[in-house]
Order: structure tokens, then C-alpha cells, then sequence
């Protein structure tokens, strides 16, 4: 009995540079948050923001995790009057600054403690240990302007 076979069960894939594939990885995972946050869903929301942060450390993208990272401290710890002009009144100010310390019902400074993690399992934290020890003493003193 004869086999019919072309020879070749080699699948070719298009070759796509990196800064491409960095991209298209980035505007994923962005549509996934995007889709979380539409939906209500924490623990999606938690998962897809945790990837983000993984793909980060792992390319070395350093302004992109501060983004982050600022983002989650800059809130939690910064404004309480100094945001009243964004909220409304000064009596509305301290409401206010308590919903801005969450994210889908997640406490900022949490995600932000259980990020910074990620950094030292990572293969290229040795990059990354700064980062990781100012964040981790901002956390730990409360202070926002260091940055």
C-alpha cells in the first residue's frame, strides 16, 4: 500500500518583526481589559492587568510598567483635597479619592504589592530590581513624589 504525502509537513508561518509583535500583543491584551472592565468582571480584569505587567517585565519595558505602577501608588496614597476640583466639592473630595484608591473593586495598593512580585520571579529581574525597590519603598512610606 502507497502513502500520499506532499513530502512536507512543514507549516509555514509569515515572519513579523519584533516591535510588530510587541504591538499586537500589547493591543490584546488591552482589548481583554477593555473587555473585562465592560463586563464587570474583577477576577478577568485582575488576570488580563497581571499579564500586562508579565509581558512588561519579560520585554524589559520599564516606562510601561511605571505607567502602570504610578497609576496604582498615585492615588492610593496621594490626593485627598488636591483632588476636589476633579470630584466636585472639597466635601465630595474625600469620597472621591476613597473610589479612586480601587480598580474594579480591587484596592490599588494591593495590586500593587502583588505586582511588584512578579518582577522578582522573573527571569530578567536583575533589570527590573530598581524599579522594583523604589516602588516597594514608596509602598512601604507612603510617599508619591518620589517618582
Amino acid at each position: 500500500m502507497m502513502s500520499c504525502s506532499s513530502g512536507s509537513s512543514r507549516v509555514s508561518r509569515p515572519v513579523i518583526s519584533d516591535d510588530a509583535r510587541l504591538c499586537l500583543t500589547e493591543v490584546f491584551i488591552n482589548r481583554m481589559l477593555t473587555s473585562a472592565h465592560y463586563l464587570n468582571s474583577q477576577h478577568d480584569y485582575k488576570f488580563w492587568l497581571k499579564r500586562k505587567i508579565q509581558f512588561f517585565i519579560k520585554e524589559g519595558l520599564e516606562k510601561k510598567l511605571r505607567v502602570i505602577f504610578d497609576d496604582l501608588l498615585g492615588l492610593r496614597l496621594s490626593g485627598t483635597v488636591g483632588q476636589a476640583e476633579e470630584c466636585g466639592t472639597v466635601g465630595q473630595a474625600e469620597e472621591c479619592s476613597s473610589k479612586l484608591a480601587k480598580i474594579m473593586n480591587c484596592d490599588k495598593k494591593t495590586l500593587l504589592e502583588e505586582f511588584l512580585k512578579e518582577i522578582l520571579l522573573a527571569k530578567n529581574s536583575v533589570q527590573l530590581q530598581r524599579l522594583y525597590a523604589e516602588y516597594k519603598e514608596q509602598l512601604e512610606t507612603g510617599a508619591v513624589d518620589m517618582i
